[in-house]
């Protein structure tokens, strides 16, 4: 009865934040990457850090992961990540930013395809030179395309009829951009994407 009792009142003070284990397992292995690079991967992805605290199971695989991912050559590991460190510094060499301001319309393209973005909600982007973007969230992946309109603007075309432009600011931290905020012109909404 003492089982029963416990797994109920955990179930009932679940936290609201919590994703659950479909979305956990699809981005669980970035979320283990950034702990293993002393990222806090919670402050990132509060719905999973929320899930993993609730959910032994996925709890027991976060673990699991970051001990393999720990004992990984950390040269190899060390090379792929300054890699693509090295590939995003040089797609925004020149651009001066500060944290908030605009992207400009130069800079769009090179903004958004210096990296991979990681949302807060687990899910990632990523935007091609060439106008295609694809995000991915919870295993499954769409396609779609992004563009500058005529007044400057990014904006994005989801097949079959969604269109939406946005407001695009640099998130920056120190000196370094880490990533870009994006603010729907239509309804408000601001969200961000970090470079991974």
């Amino acid at each position: 009865m003492t089982e029963w009792r416990e797994a109920l009142e955990r179930f009932l003070a679940t936290d609201p934040r919590d994703v659950g284990c479909d979305e956990v397992m699809a981005v669980l292995h970035l979320y283990v990457e950034l702990q293993a690079a002393g990222v806090d991967a919670a402050a990132q992805y509060p719905g999973v850090a929320s899930h993993l605290a609730a959910c032994d199971a996925c709890g027991e695989d976060a673990r699991g992961l970051l001990a393999a991912v720990q004992n990984e050559d950390p040269q190899h590991h060390r090379h792929e990540h300054n890699e693509e460190m090295v590939a995003m510094t040089e797609k925004l060499r020149g651009v001066q930013a500060e944290d908030g301001a605009a992207v400009s319309a130069a800079d769009i393209p090179k903004a958004v395809t210096a990296g991979r973005l990681l949302y807060a909600d687990g899910a990632s982007q990523i935007f091609t030179i060439d106008g295609r973007t694809t995000y991915s969230e919870r295993g499954g992946d769409s396609a779609g395309e992004w563009y500058v309109d005529d007044d400057g603007r990014f904006c994005s075309f989801w097949p079959p009829s969604y269109r939406a432009c946005y407001a695009l600011r640099w998130l920056v931290e120190g000196s370094r951009i880490v990533g870009l905020r994006f603010t729907g012109l239509a309804d408000g909404v601001t969200f961000e994407g970090r470079y991974a």
